[in-house]
């Protein structure tokens, strides 16, 4: 490598020493943006110090736009090394992280429109330059830089399965980044907010969104508040603090209608036809996502319809039109593999699992759900894998499995449980209740439903409408296994239970089964 080095003139020299900086590749466009051309890099895949990524069949290589290159590895060690002992590595490295900034703040825009295949690709395929970046931003104190590229990388960390990654680099750079100019930190702390809220942790979410807001607040950035307020809303829903979420969701769709922006619009329809859905009135939300679902079309904006379908499909299926609920999931399923959204994907699956399930076709559920369920372990987003879980629950139960039934929702009981959302907790203790039912466990059905119903009255939540028939079924059973005074003490005792106590009760009796959750 040294004597093939030694007899290149210095224009290739610098250009190879140069090309050491980039990870895993690079194309024409990174090589123009440090001053070299087209014919320097031709001059060093004719002498085979450079590779084309993937060569033509029997012609030679060209640099043509949109091919990829590198350096083998022991080649990329030695330019690195010649790169470090010249006067140049302090800048080359600056170029290198200018241009991957320049990149991710290109793409995000492009994320919400037509060709959001295409640059979520192009991402993928930088994620290891992108990573150098921050990494060498952090380590010599470029804070800002660092935190514009998690600005931007926002939507391609939460749809592209980098979720965990994505927080830990949000973290490291708002550690070492107070003094970073105020729109920056700002876009940061939502674009934190946001991955939280991916990973169930509303908590946390609501915190770094709140101080999103407080900064675009002081500056009276009347865009940025109607945009971070839409978001509080949905963090806030997902708490069930229903009357917060409202007031930001309404001051989110109000400042955009003073600022005439329509386009940001649909997300807040988007949010407003979900908090409608948690209150039980499925038809407004239906009609809330069927706008949205126009106004996205309009738009182009796949990435935002993989947003409506799913939502859409839910209150299509809670409405009983399952041909409207499965064309929805389908076109959703479709769309995510092209956008490689893997979250989305199992969304779909599950979802299609479930209709199937409904409609009596065990065997095309079950191919839907086991796919669901593989998928969201792999990616490690709990309530991905919460609802995964349940879902591969109902589809046991139907098969008569009260074994896998239980230790499915136990599963997701446990999930949800550790992510403190109470609705979901409840739902599984009105799964368990089910299988107890069905295991004529009567005053453990009793139980877990007082349980349940003291839940919903807490967080305002009441049981949906296609749920009521089945619970008021089996609190008939109940009443007639038991009697009205010991059916009415079991109730009593459930309900007095808090969120800990009813979670400890449905696990100590599972755990306590022949196949307890450790054997899952």
């Amino acid at each position: 490598i040294q004597y093939s080095y030694a007899l290149l003139d210095e224009h290739e020299r610098r250009l190879f020493r140069t090309l050491g900086v980039f990870v895993d590749g690079f194309d024409l466009a990174a090589v123009t943006h440090f001053g070299f051309d087209a014919a320097a890099l031709q001059a060093l895949l004719n002498k085979h110090l450079v590779q084309a990524a993937v060569q033509p069949i029997a012609a030679a290589p060209s640099v043509a736009a949109g091919r990829r290159f590198l350096l083998l590895e022991t080649l990329r060690e030695y330019a690195r090394e010649q790169l470090q002992a010249s006067q140049e590595a302090d800048l080359t490295q600056r170029r290198h992280v200018a241009y991957y900034l320049q990149l991710a703040e290109t793409a995000e825009p492009e994320l919400r429109g037509s060709q959001v295949a295409t640059w979520l690709g192009r991402l993928e395929t930088e994620h290891n330059n992108l990573r150098a970046a921050l990494t060498w931003a952090l380590a010599t104190g470029d804070d800002t830089s660092a935190l514009r590229v998690c600005g931007a990388l926002r939507f391609f960390w939460g749809r592209h399965g980098h979720v965990h990654e994505g927080k830990r680099w949000l973290e490291k750079s708002l550690a070492a980044s107070a003094d970073a100019p105020l729109g920056v930190r700002a876009k940061a702390l939502s674009a934190a907010g946001q991955m939280e809220h991916i990973l169930g942790n509303h908590a946390q979410a609501q915190t770094w969104v709140e101080q999103s807001l407080a900064l675009y607040q002081s500056a009276n950035d009347r865009q940025n508040i109607a945009k971070i307020s839409s978001q509080l809303g949905g963090i806030l829903r997902k708490q069930h603090h229903y009357a917060q979420a409202k007031f930001f969701y309404e001051q989110s769709f109000n400042l955009f209608q003073e600022l005439d922006d329509k386009p940001p619009m649909a997300g807040v329809q988007l949010g407003l036809g979900s908090l409608a859905m948690n209150q039980g009135d499925d038809g407004q939300a239906r009609a809330h996502f069927e706008q949205a679902l126009v106004s996205r079309r309009a738009l182009g904006d796949k990435l935002g319809i993989t947003e409506v379908l799913p939502r859409l499909a839910l209150a299509a299926f809670a409405q009983g039109d399952y041909p409207r609920a499965i064309l929805c999931c389908e076109e959703l399923l479709v769309l995510a593999h092209e956008l490689g959204d893997q979250e989305m994907v199992v969304t779909a699956l599950n979802q299609l699992g479930s209709i199937a399930l409904h409609q009596g076709g065990l065997a095309q559920a079950t191919h839907y759900l086991d796919q669901g369920l593989a998928l969201a372990q792999a990616l490690d987003y709990p309530e991905l894998t919460a609802f995964a879980l349940t879902y591969h629950g109902n589809l046991a139960f139907a098969q008569a499995d009260f074994t896998r039934a239980s230790q499915c929702y136990c599963q997701s009981l446990q999930i949800a449980h550790q992510l403190a959302d109470q609705l979901e907790i409840a739902t599984r203790l009105e799964n368990l209740a089910v299988v107890a039912n069905a295991q004529a466990d009567t005053e453990r059905t009793t139980r877990l439903l007082g349980a349940a119903e003291s839940l919903r009255a807490l967080i305002g939540v009441p049981l949906p409408a296609s749920d009521q028939p089945r619970d008021q079924q089996l609190m008939a059973n109940a009443r007639a296994q038991l009697g009205e005074t010991a059916y009415g003490r079991a109730y009593a005792t459930g309900y007095a239970m808090t969120s800990d106590q009813a979670v400890t009760f449905a696990l100590a009796h599972f755990h306590g089964t022949e196949n307890g959750v450790s054997e899952a």
